[in-house]
């Protein structure tokens, strides 16, 4: 019996101190992120938002999350990247007409000026499905919400 208490006790231990170490919700809920979005797409209809978190790479290989979207020709579309105010760097959202990059068709940065932008809109001239791709500049750690809308 007692054994089974001290292993019980170790169990208990080990729960709390795992999850002492993972980030609160406060921290990168996604919620502040989330309002603050909405108000950059006002003449927008919001498809979707994802909540975004990343562990840090490097800036040769940045850890990147990749979505399948499908746009419809003749539509305009939004992409919104908003941070948490915790990061170092800022959130990146790039649209590729193929899962393997091959071509780029909109993104929130330049990395010829080093230029963010707050919103991008495409129009869409082709019927299909797309990529959407999130990453952090320069490999970093991050998290915040990335929202796709299309025009009224």
């Amino acid at each position: 019996m007692y054994k089974k208490i001290k292993l019980f006790t170790a169990l208990i231990a080990v729960l709390v101190i795992t999850t002492s170490l993972l980030p609160g919700p406060s921290k990168c809920s996604g919620d502040d992120e989330y309002v603050e979005g909405l108000k950059k797409i006002t003449d927008f209809r919001l498809i979707k938002d994802y909540r975004i978190t990343m562990k840090s790479g490097s800036a040769n290989n940045p850890p990147t999350l990749s979505f399948p979207i499908s746009l419809t020709a003749g539509l305009i579309y939004k992409f919104v990247p908003v941070n948490n105010p915790d990061n170092t760097k800022k959130m990146i959202m790039s649209m590729y007409m193929a899962e393997n990059k091959t071509m780029l068709l909109a993104s929130t940065f330049s990395s010829g000026s080093k230029k963010h932008y707050p919103t991008v809109e495409f129009e869409c001239g082709r019927t299909g499905t797309y990529y959407l791709f999130f990453s952090f500049e320069e490999g970093e750690k991050g998290c915040g919400v990335g929202m796709f809308a299309v025009s009224k």
